[in-house]
């Protein structure tokens, strides 16, 4: 059974693969996707709309929780030296099961932007929300 605490893992240029694994399950749903069709409407001779699919577009939003300062510089090493420039990684949704998606951090939303939430013991404590898109 999921215990939907995911990971992250790619391919770093120096220090070659790379796992990222989360203390916590993504606040809220933890596999909140949107599906939208990326296609074209067109318009025939005799006046009937046609929609052309062309494929799919799987997103999710993953809003993690409660991430101290050394998950937030993995993660920003992860975003400056992989993810900004639109390579693909595995996303896990569950670290105790082997399925995972091929992903991208979307190109409208590279942004890299924690929120610091509350101090504990000197040091403050994260939220970041990651878009990523499935590769198909």
């Amino acid at each position: 059974m999921a215990n939907f605490i995911p990971k992250i893992e790619y391919t770093h240029p120096v220090d070659g693969l790379t796992i990222i694994d989360f203390d916590l399950p993504p606040q809220g749903d933890p596999l909140k996707e949107n599906n939208q069709t990326v296609g074209r409407e067109t318009r025939s001779s005799s006046g009937k709309t046609q929609y052309q699919r062309n494929y799919l577009d799987i997103s999710y939003e993953l809003d993690l929780v409660f991430l101290t300062k050394a998950k937030i510089d993995e993660l920003q090493k992860f975003f400056n030296d992989h993810a900004s420039f639109g390579r693909t990684f595995k996303y896990y949704p569950s670290n105790d099961e082997v399925d995972f998606f091929n992903v991208i951090w979307p190109g409208s939303r590279k942004r890299f932007r924690p929120i610091r939430v509350i101090a504990s013991g000197g040091d403050f404590i994260y939220d970041l929300t990651i878009p990523i898109r499935v590769e198909i």
